[in-house]
């Protein structure tokens, strides 16, 4: 039987909330595996309405767009994951995020993406959708027309 971190032995879900009698082994590998590798500091932000919205690496339920050929489709954000662990995860369709700048540290400006740039998602079935990313920094898809999908021309 594996643990939480695949090896015998390792601590349960009763383990880690201060139980001992329940030895089952915890299912919530995925989560802790986003939470080492990108830590607290990464953020998107996407527009809304007249404002910009804030995500944070992690699953926060907020609306986001998915942006499909003839409009954007609103969806839950599940936070972000690497590319390796979605590659692994079954019933799994890519999509195009409707965000428009992402930055890793909190001090750092926002990198802006530019007209018919987005960031690579993934839908999870009737869940949500997460963020893309290797090696700490988003998957971005280049798109070819004059206007894009946001209304952002080229210049």
């Amino acid at each position: 039987m594996c643990g939480l971190w695949g090896y015998e032995g390792a601590p349960t879900k009763a383990a880690l909330i201060g139980k001992t009698s329940d030895r089952r082994p915890v299912g919530f590998s995925v989560i802790l595996f986003i939470y080492t590798v990108f830590g607290n500091s990464l953020e998107f932000r996407r527009r809304h309405n007249t404002y910009y919205s804030t995500l944070s690496a992690y699953a926060s339920m907020d609306p986001v767009g998915i942006v499909t050929s003839s409009e954007i489709v609103i969806s839950q954000w599940l936070g972000t994951a690497d590319r390796e662990l979605i590659r692994r995860l079954p019933n799994v369709s890519p999509v195009l995020l409707d965000i428009e700048s992402w930055r890793t540290m909190i001090l750092e400006p926002y990198n802006r993406l530019g007209p018919g740039v987005y960031i690579v998602g993934a839908k999870i079935e009737d869940e949500g959708v997460v963020a893309v990313m290797e090696r700490r920094k988003p998957m971005l898809r280049v798109v070819q027309p004059d206007n894009d999908r946001l209304g952002r021309g080229r210049s």
